[in-house]
């Protein structure tokens, strides 16, 4: 069963959100970690940039596309997370400032977001050569993506940054909303530098993306515009300086 925004209320499996997707990569509900409690998370593919430094939120691919981070032979942006198709062409990596060379302090609420990060990038297959880098926490682009998270609307933030959001009705950590992300290395083919068919992995490519050394977190607790349907909910969002997932480009 593929699951789109509309059915998203009636489900507790954890699923990816892709509302307004004909593409198949809304996903399906994961056997192995849906339990049908009400705690299990939602979660967004991220924007994906295409190859002339532009963002689209949308899907212009193929239905037999593979993968929301193309191969090289791509024309263009594939499966994305909100209604938009439009590619926005004044973005680019250059629009954001290039990452400290050293990060700033985690606040309390946020202590572990990068080391989650860095791990993950620490552990790719096949390895990176040289190693990835690992990340820094900017409190200029947590501040971008705490204002987004303050208005508890479920999705990605879009340019100028990379962005990966996370919702769930239970209370969580930020080692687990990564590995929430990360979990999507199983369904990544670095050597075809695509997702398996009806699968996502763009949020890992883009915590693994070897340019996206600057990272910045912001987590709500929300009342309203729940995508459960109705309760409290907690929504992440983490965005990424410069931006990754580019069409045609493999993460490192």
């Amino acid at each position: 069963m593929k699951l789109t925004h509309a059915t998203l209320a009636a489900t507790a499996l954890l699923v990816a959100c892709s509302s307004g997707d004909t593409t198949g990569f809304g996903g399906s509900p994961d056997a192995a970690t849906g339990d049908g409690s009400a705690s299990e998370p939602f979660h967004l593919p991220p924007f994906v940039a295409s190859a002339t430094g532009g963002y689209a939120s949308g899907s212009t691919g193929a239905a037999t596309t593979a993968a929301p981070v193309a191969p090289a032979t791509s024309s263009g942006p594939t499966a994305g997370s909100s209604s938009s198709t439009s590619a926005f062409s004044s973005a680019s990596p250059s629009a954001s400032s290039a990452p400290a060379a050293a990060g700033d302090p985690e606040p309390a609420d946020m202590v572990g977001m990068t080391a989650a990060h860095t791990a993950a990038r620490a552990a790719v297959t096949p390895q990176a050569v040289p190693p990835l880098p690992p990340d820094v926490w900017s409190s200029k682009v947590a501040a971008s993506a705490q204002a987004f998270a303050d208005n508890c609307v479920f999705e990605d933030t879009g340019p100028p940054y990379g962005s990966n959001a996370f919702a769930g009705t239970g209370k969580y950590t930020p080692a687990e909303v990564v590995a929430s992300w990360v979990s999507e290395d199983a369904s990544y083919d670095y050597a075809t530098n695509s997702c398996a068919f009806g699968q996502m992995c763009g949020h890992y490519t883009q915590v693994v993306w070897r340019d996206s050394t600057e990272i910045g977190c912001g987590m709500a607790n929300c009342t309203v515009n729940s995508p459960f349907g109705r309760g409290p909910w907690q929504l992440w969002i983490c965005n990424y300086n410069p931006p990754g997932n580019y069409v045609g480009e493999k993460p490192y």
